[in-house]
């Protein structure tokens, strides 16, 4: 998987965002997180919060799939309820990082045509790993990303 990433983002001009517990590593270490145009450092525990701040930065900068808001009405309409009951305090809480990390991820995430989200390991079998992998998907679906 990580040649994959790694060829997506060198040669198919892919952007990186990763959610990860690492941080960027200088020297000889081989670390995926460098190839990354934005990284967001969370704790492991923190990761599916994380993707729910990425969630909410979407929904906040108006920046859903026209598409999707005319198809998909009431599926909007449930994800920005349960998304504007989720304060960027309470995410800034868990995650440690502010709203305006998010908002810089999002904007870059909605300026290009090819995206690679990693998610820190352990994710699918954690609880609520099922839960996050879907919001990942949501992401998707909502930037138009996923069709």
């Amino acid at each position: 998987t990580g040649l994959k990433v790694k060829n997506a983002v060198k040669r198919r001009g892919a952007k990186l965002i990763t959610i990860e517990a690492l941080e960027p590593a200088i020297g000889s270490t081989s670390n995926i997180v460098n190839l990354a145009q934005l990284h967001l450092g969370v704790k492991p525990t923190a990761y599916a919060v994380a993707v729910l701040g990425l969630l909410k930065a979407v929904f906040d900068q108006q920046m859903v799939d026209p598409a999707l808001q005319s198809n998909a009405r009431s599926y909007v309409n449930d994800m920005t309820a349960r998304l504007e009951a989720l304060s960027w305090d309470a995410i800034q809480a868990q995650t440690g990082l502010a709203s305006d990390m998010f908002t810089q991820a999002v904007q870059m995430f909605a300026k290009v045509e090819k995206v690679v989200i990693l998610v820190g390991p352990g994710v699918l079998r954690s609880v609520g790993g099922f839960g996050t992998t879907m919001n990942l998907l949501d992401l998707l679906l909502v930037t138009g990303k996923l069709t």
